[in-house]
């Protein structure tokens, strides 16, 4: 009777322990349930956020490949752009260059016709100079023999002037009513050469100078008038014997 009641002490403090530990299981089961339940409710939070993210960065990379597709169609705007750009450079650099060709020969063509007539006008003018030097080849020895034949002479018609001499050696000039071949009162300097001769050459250039300026004509000065007016240079400082009675009679 005894062992049985040993016995039922035994079992009965089992029962307790056993009573216990399932209270304690129990106890942790609940807190690992509650513990799972929260991880499992972090863990719903961070997929939502994840998912969250995932859906950004989808609309980023959506976002991104809309940008790339538009940066490629300005490229390709971009590069037909710049084709066209140097099709149009190549274009106007070809025009500019055919015009700056064309002015270049029209201007050649111009240089080379007033070179042509300028050869023509030298021609002429050397033709001219051919025909003076010929027409007035004997005037120095005409105008000696006129200059003799005027020492003994008181006037001189000379340039639509009568030159009147004295003893004194001092000069009268009064005016004619009339012209001689339409030549003007001018006195030209003659160019006498080391010979002493007349310098026809020179009398040319300069008259061709007078009529290139818009003076007079070549045909009245200073190769028409040139003997006219070396006789009245002549008169005007010539010195003689009736010169001198004259200033002894004064």
């Amino acid at each position: 009777m005894r062992q049985l009641l040993d016995e039922r002490s035994t079992f009965s403090q089992k029962e307790a322990r056993l009573a216990k530990n399932l209270h304690h299981d129990e106890k942790s089961s609940v807190a690992a349930a509650e513990s799972s339940r929260e991880m499992i409710s972090s863990l719903n939070n961070e997929i939502g956020t994840l998912r969250a993210q995932v859906m950004k960065l989808e609309e980023s990379r959506s976002n991104l490949q809309e940008q790339n597709k538009s940066l490629v169609e300005t490229v390709s705007n971009l590069q037909v752009q710049r084709e066209n750009h140097e099709s149009n450079v190549k274009g106007a650099s070809e025009e500019e260059l055919n015009s700056q060709i064309e002015a270049a020969c029209t201007l050649v063509e111009k240089l080379i016709t007033e070179n042509a007539e300028l050869v023509e006008k030298v021609n002429e003018l050397c033709i001219q100079l051919n025909q003076s030097q010929h027409a007035f080849a004997s005037t120095p020895e005409s105008l000696a023999i006129e200059v003799q034949k005027s020492d003994t002479l008181e006037e001189i018609p000379i340039h639509d002037e009568l030159i009147r001499t004295d003893d004194s050696g001092d000069i009268e000039t009064a005016p004619l009513d009339r012209n001689l071949s339409g030549v003007t009162e001018e006195t030209v300097p003659v160019s006498v050469n080391p010979n002493g001769e007349i310098d026809v050459e020179s009398q040319v250039v300069v008259g061709e100078e007078e009529e290139a300026s818009g003076g007079v004509p070549l045909v009245d000065a200073p190769l028409i008038g040139a003997p006219f007016r070396l006789v009245s240079f002549v008169a005007r400082y010539v010195s003689g014997a009736d010169l001198a009675e004259k200033k002894q009679l004064l």
